[in-house]
């Protein structure tokens, strides 16, 4: 079994899926940006330099920052549908270059 702390967005919507809620702890780390579904994308497919970062390590592009900030309510209100799209809006972003 995978440990929850290492378990990355992908693999804890898929457990959400399943007829599970979001935990405290899913909900505690969609709202750091170091560790949310933002976060994760970013250290997949930017470099640090191309990805400027604001107050702690909130994204500058505020197109992205809307991503993030309505993914965290999604979790935080068990919303597993709104949570999976905006996941994959996110990694959209990331691999098209967003702006």
């Amino acid at each position: 079994m995978i440990s929850m702390k290492t378990m990355t967005w992908s693999e804890r919507l898929d457990r959400v899926e399943k007829a599970e809620q979001f935990t405290l702890e899913d909900q505690e780390l969609s709202r750091k940006w170091v560790t949310c579904a933002v976060g994760e994308k970013r250290g997949k497919y930017r470099e640090e330099e191309d990805y400027q970062l604001g107050y702690e390590g909130c994204p500058e592009s505020t197109e992205l920052l809307g991503l993030g900030a309505r993914f965290c309510f999604a979790v935080d209100t068990n919303n597993m549908p709104s949570a999976r799209n905006l996941y994959n809006e996110i990694q959209q972003y990331f691999e098209g270059g967003g702006t």
